[in-house]
């Protein structure tokens, strides 16, 4: 990477907006200027600068914009933020070879003109330009398209000729707006390229056929994977005795005078708290459970690998039969998941021995014994502490009676875990690396990776998820990092339960993900710190977000930044969490806290079934029951 250059064939470029186009197009008007630039631009190519175009320092009102012609080979991400009114863009004829994500951004966009550049896929996030009718890619080096490229609303016209491209989209089957198709000249084996370069018309009837072909073979949906919802009388309790102090304490909490009936639905929300049906909220929230459980057992795939390692042991398609077995896997079996989601089971169960209340001492209580016996129910000898800040709040002989003040003296006294200490070899709990060398703990991911489950209960009452996610994260983590990013987590998956933000529509992702920092800003102390936080729920891509940055992979900022990325993207749960997985790092925390949010996004009927069958079935049976209690809590079906 070489430094940004403006490039000379440039003009001075003037942003008095004087009319609504803006036209840097390069200075090219004749074949022998043209046969000249392209000898230019082929001598860029082999150059190390990098040439981006000048764009003003403040909002712009243009409509249309033509820098053709000026061999650029980057698109500056805030560019959308610069120019959002533009309906036309030309970048034809430039040096790019890739686009950044922000491309979806630019929300009136009707043409995007970007014909004899090097790129070799288009982000994902083009697909939510809802008011793009014409796209031209021809003449790049596209081997793929997007598989949900005929999703988007507007399209009508699509040039993709001259490319790599060996199939087109199953989506643009069901495209009913697209009217012309341009794909001679690729690779194409569906449809078959002879049909692609007889034109359009043919490529239509192609798909016309199979859309045909696809609505008289059509089955029933099967219904294989549908979470085996049991509803029992009342929710199971650890205390059954009314006049017991746990059921004085839940009726003064829920406000009752009568607990045997309330116990049935402790949580059962007022009217008009969610737009969602009751199903789809219930399919949500089961989504969410095992959202997290997934991501955390396929997570652990690649934890502390780098993307070299990733490629050379695993292939795109992730199975948990082919996860190395090495000096850390081999503790856990295939399809079992870790202690990310080991320590997130003991906050909802604390939530159902509690008919609802959130109790920190309880918590604490929990984390103590599985730290020391696991879950023996699961043939558990004792739990993988995740973290180093975790294992010296256990030590704190206030923590089963103070956590809060256990925490806060392991942060004060500054706790500093020699790096030498945290490698495998030296492990004192078991012979497997749990932190990566030379990490920092203190504001590490272990608090985070539990903090989902607390969105569910009071989801309508967004102050008192924040207050609860407070004192669950306060157990283990003071510093102020770990409490925002917990918050952040909660208040995005009640906003999500709550259903009343448009996830297709990047203005209300927005506004969602502005309401999570609004209630987790002021826990933070100084303002590098807010700042800080802004940019990483603003992340748009998982190499920004940079989850193998040194001395910082188990921050708590990582699966904060993922859990961002799974509110915006646009691919499926499978997709997603395995482009997340493939980067190393804490790739199970980071997935399982990514894994929650897509899952509640989806629904569980949107996990990928054989992810979910191949889970350990004992483990399978026994959150089910956990989960079948939540449901009841809640009052869904």
């Amino acid at each position: 990477m070489g430094n940004y250059q403006n490039q000379q064939i440039l003009p001075e470029v003037s942003f008095e907006e004087k009319g609504k186009e803006l036209n840097v197009r390069g200075k090219v008007r004749s074949i022998t200027d043209y046969l000249q630039y392209i000898q230019s631009k082929s001598k860029r190519i082999n150059t190390e600068s990098q040439i981006a175009l000048p764009i003003p320092e403040t909002l712009s009102l243009y409509e249309r914009l033509n820098a053709s012609f000026n061999s650029l080979t980057e698109i500056q991400l805030n560019m959308p933020f610069i120019f959002p009114h533009l309906t036309y863009l030309d970048l034809s004829h430039n040096n790019l070879y890739f686009l950044p994500d922000t491309m979806g951004l630019f929300l009136h966009l009707e043409i995007l003109i970007l014909h004899h550049n090097y790129l070799k896929q288009i982000p994902h996030s083009m697909v939510q330009l809802d008011k793009l009718s014409k796209l031209d890619l021809s003449n790049n080096m596209l081997i793929t398209l997007p598989k949900s490229l005929g999703e988007m609303k507007s399209l009508q016209k699509l040039n993709i000729s001259h490319n790599k491209i060996r199939e087109l989209p199953l989506s643009l089957i069901e495209c009913s707006s697209l009217r012309l198709i341009l794909a001679c000249d690729n690779l194409m084996e569906n449809p078959p390229q002879n049909i692609c370069d007889r034109g359009s018309k043919p490529i239509l009837d192609y798909f016309k056929q199979k859309r045909l072909d696809g609505l008289s073979n059509q089955k029933p949906p099967k219904s294989n994977f549908k979470f085996p919802r049991q509803q029992w009388n009342h929710s199971p309790t650890n205390v059954p005795n009314p006049d017991s102090p746990q059921m004085k304490y839940i009726q003064m909490q829920t406000h009752t005078t009568y607990v045997p009936s309330r116990l049935k639905t402790p949580l059962h929300f007022p009217p008009n708290s969610t737009k969602l049906d009751a199903h789809v909220l219930s399919d949500k929230i089961t989504g969410l459970i095992y959202g997290a459980a997934v991501g955390d057992a396929i997570g652990l795939a690649a934890r502390w690998m780098d993307p070299d390692e990733c490629q050379f042991y695993y292939d795109k398609d992730l199975k948990y039969c082919n996860i190395r077995q090495d000096k850390h896997r081999v503790f856990w079996s295939p399809g079992d998941w870790t202690s990310n989601f080991d320590t997130m089971v003991l906050v909802l169960d604390s939530l159902i021995a509690w008919a609802g209340v959130i109790d920190e001492l309880d918590f604490s209580k929990r984390l103590k014994y599985w730290s020391k016996h696991g879950f023996p129910e699961l043939n558990d000898t004792k739990g993988t502490v995740p973290s180093f800040t975790i294992q010296e709040v256990l030590k704190q002989q206030s923590f089963e009676d103070d956590p809060h003040l256990a925490a806060e003296a392991v942060l004060q006294e500054g706790y500093l875990q020699d790096p030498i200490n945290s490698t495998t070899e030296n492990c004192t709990l078991d012979p497997c690396l749990i932190t990566p060398p030379d990490e920092y703990f203190f504001n590490d991911n272990s608090a985070v990776v539990r903090a989902a489950i607390l969105g569910i209960p009071y989801f309508y009452n967004l102050s008192e998820v924040a207050n609860n996610s407070v004192r669950i994260c306060r157990s283990s983590h003071n510093h102020p990092e770990c409490i925002a990013s917990c918050i952040a987590i909660t208040v995005i998956i009640a906003l999500l339960l709550q259903g009343s933000h448009d996830l297709n529509n990047m203005g209300s992702v927005r506004a969602l993900l502005n309401t999570s920092a609004f209630h987790a800003n002021p826990y933070l102390k100084t303002d590098e710190q807010n700042n800080e936080f802004e940019s990483v729920l603003s992340v748009t891509s998982l190499k920004s977000l940079n989850i193998r940055e040194e001395r910082k992979m188990t921050h708590t900022y990582k699966p904060l930044g993922c859990a961002a990325l799974a509110v915006k993207t646009t691919k499926g749960y499978r997709e997603f969490i395995s482009d997340l997985v493939l980067e190393g790092g804490d790739s199970a925390s980071n997935a399982c806290v990514a894994g929650a949010i897509l899952g509640c996004r989806l629904g569980y009927l949107q996990l990928p079934s054989d992810w979910l069958t191949e889970l350990l079935p004992q483990q399978v049976s026994w959150l089910n029951v956990k989960v079948n209690s939540l449901l009841d809590m809640l009052g869904l079906p």
